[in-house]
């Protein structure tokens, strides 16, 4: 009967002690703010932490795929083919940059799903735009689980504005759909817009090729990935 008591609370301390371990890890590998990890989740923040241009939850925890990467996005049979080129073009430019594969992309003319949270990630051609949001060249959507993104889809504005591939020529009259697709990329990933002229700057003006990440948006995407 002593012994099996001992027992018990042995086992308790140790999974204390495993606990602490796991916890002080954690807190040292931070690079900005202090979370606690566990399943692939942040469970909670010591304090808020530092939004590092991502969204974040009530908690106060950033907003992103988490271990759930490479995200794998569709590109849909509404959008022309010869983009493609294009696209996969800025996925590779982001997994160049942070020498990891963040985005994989693939064509799938067989997908029929719209814009919804259905776990598959996609990109749309629209033709059919609110005009209220006319403006808008392109809209990334997501979902999300507590602290991980779960779904997202990026709209192409086609009704509005016209485009234009990094190969031809550049034209005041149509969108590089090259730096549009790597700025909605990175909202994708879970960035925010950014200040200043990088590629997540609000405002892509029309025949503008911008295909740099800055420093800023690298290190800033390193909090995360």
């Amino acid at each position: 009967m002593r012994l099996e008591k001992y027992i018990k609370i042995d086992s308790r301390k140790y999974l204390l002690l495993v606990f602490l371990v796991l916890l002080s890890t954690e807190l040292l590998s931070c690079k900005k703010g202090q979370s606690f990890k566990f399943g692939g989740q942040d469970l909670f923040a010591f304090g808020a932490q530092d939004s590092c241009h991502f969204n974040r939850n009530s908690m106060g925890i950033r907003i992103s795929w988490k271990a759930s990467l490479p995200v794998n996005l569709l590109i849909h049979k509404s959008v022309p083919a010869i983009y493609d080129k294009d696209i996969i073009a800025a996925a590779n430019l982001w997994n160049t940059a942070k020498g990891k594969t963040l985005i994989n992309v693939t064509r799938d003319d067989t997908f029929t799903n719209g814009v919804t949270n259905d776990g598959h990630n996609v990109i749309f051609w629209s033709t059919d735009w609110d005009a209220s949001n006319s403006k808008e060249q392109a809209l990334t959507s997501t979902n999300t689980d507590l602290s991980r993104i779960t779904d997202a889809d990026i709209r192409i504005n086609a009704k509005n504005f016209g485009y234009s591939t990094t190969a031809q020529s550049t034209s005041s009259s149509t969108v590089n759909l090259e730096s549009l697709i790597l700025h909605e990329m990175g909202h994708v990933l879970g960035l925010q817009h950014f200040d200043g002229d990088g590629v997540m700057s609000a405002y892509l003006p029309n025949g503008k090729i911008r295909l740099n990440l800055s420093s800023d948006e690298l290190s800033e995407l390193s909090c995360e990935y």
